[in-house]
């Protein structure tokens, strides 16, 4: 067998047809290599996290810690994602989620639970609401606007087209029955013609505008909820798109 080399999101795996040592054997495997030429193996070695041996014959020197028989399941290297927002996801999976919300009731029980967990004057963003399964009202300041005093709020509908911002965030940002529509956006009004809270299109921008940069702690920790997550559904190598506004 011949060297080769295979290259996954931040882990070199080296193939050898020789070697001394592994943590873990695995056998009666099916494994995909996805080497030109190469057919299918049934043994796969692993020894501090890399891949030391393939092949369907154990070599005498191949000393394993622990030997696993996967039945004939299949392996395979990880998948890579070519366009996903990695960042912006895992600042969503670290803030609330509010895509199981099915009545206006439960947002307003999620935004208070969620606000309580938080220290004073820290934002509450992402969220990814879809009013149509609630029956299509959309969200009004006044459902967050008592559960949320001490936090300016600015989740978005899952589209990203439109959020929800309680009165606090409205008032940093200066927005009030005065504020014109932007170009391209719409700040939502009710009868009286005081701001809901609902920020459309080009209006997100009057918030996006004023929002703290994450620190590098809050960088380092939504980048890991993001890893963790694509390893676990096998994406090992992602081609990231990053957006300015989380």
């Amino acid at each position: 067998m011949n060297t080769f080399l295979l290259i996954s999101f931040g882990l070199i795996i080296s193939v050898f047809s020789l070697c001394t040592s592994a943590a873990t054997v695995f056998t009666n495997a099916t494994v995909w290599t996805g080497a030109k030429g190469k057919t299918e193996q049934s043994v796969i070695a692993i020894d501090k996290d890399k891949i030391v041996f393939v092949g369907n014959d154990i070599p005498k020197q191949l000393k394993g810690e622990k030997t696993v028989d996967l039945g004939g399941r299949f392996v395979m290297h990880g998948f890579t994602d070519n366009h996903v927002h990695f960042m912006e996801g895992g600042a969503a999976l670290a803030s609330i989620d509010l895509r199981p919300v099915t009545t206006p009731k439960e947002f307003t029980q999620l935004m208070a639970a969620y606000a309580k967990t938080l220290p004073p004057h820290q934002w509450i963003l992402n969220g990814n609401w879809d009013h149509q399964n609630w029956g299509g009202m959309l969200p009004d300041k006044s459902w967050i606007d008592s559960v949320t005093l001490n936090n300016p709020v600015y989740v978005i509908r899952i589209d990203g087209h439109q959020a929800l911002v309680n009165s606090l965030g409205l008032r940093l940002a200066g927005i009030d029955r005065n504020t014109p529509n932007p170009k391209g956006g719409v700040i939502v009004r009710d009868e009286h013609g005081e701001p809901t809270g609902l920020l459309k299109g080009n209006a997100l921008n009057l918030i996006l505008n004023i929002l703290p940069s994450p620190s590098d702690d809050e960088l380092m920790k939504q980048f890991a909820m993001a890893q963790e997550l694509a390893l676990s559904l096998g994406i090992s190598k992602v081609h990231a798109v990053t957006c300015l506004s989380i």
